[in-house]
């Protein structure tokens, strides 16, 4: 399965990247099994507050890493810190894979939060446009 292939080069990259990632997930269509030649690689990464100043570098310093290690320029890395687009987050909490939990307590409240925002934006669009 190409999940394990990809999580299997990446993990030991994350190794480097102790004090900055806190949580990482795989997602989209490699984990969905659906990938095409057009497919990309889709990375999210919650990363340590103590660098919210360097978010950005630290996101170049991952992709740079990334397609280093798999061989390919076709990567997507989301900070997740920083993404307000809960439609996604939605879909990286429940579609995706964690590939790194270095505080599995932040992890969880991250993924309560987004969760309960999650079916409150549902349950408002149900109200406000009867979709």
């Amino acid at each position: 399965m190409i999940t394990n292939s990809i999580k299997e080069k990446l993990l030991p990259l994350f190794s480097r990247y102790k004090s900055n990632v806190l949580f990482a997930y795989l997602f989209g269509s490699v984990v969905q099994d659906n990938m095409s030649p057009l497919s990309d690689v889709d990375l999210a990464v919650f990363l340590s507050r103590q660098n919210e100043k360097s978010y950005f570098d630290i996101k170049c310093s991952l992709y740079a890493d990334f397609c280093r290690v798999l061989k390919r320029n076709d990567i997507d890395v989301v900070v997740l810190n920083t993404t307000t687009n809960i439609v996604l987050l939605d879909e990286i909490i429940r579609g995706g894979i964690v590939l790194v939990d270095r505080d599995i307590d932040l992890r969880e409240e991250f993924e309560q939060k987004i969760l309960h925002q999650a079916m409150d934006f549902k349950e408002q669009r149900i109200v406000f446009l009867g979709v």
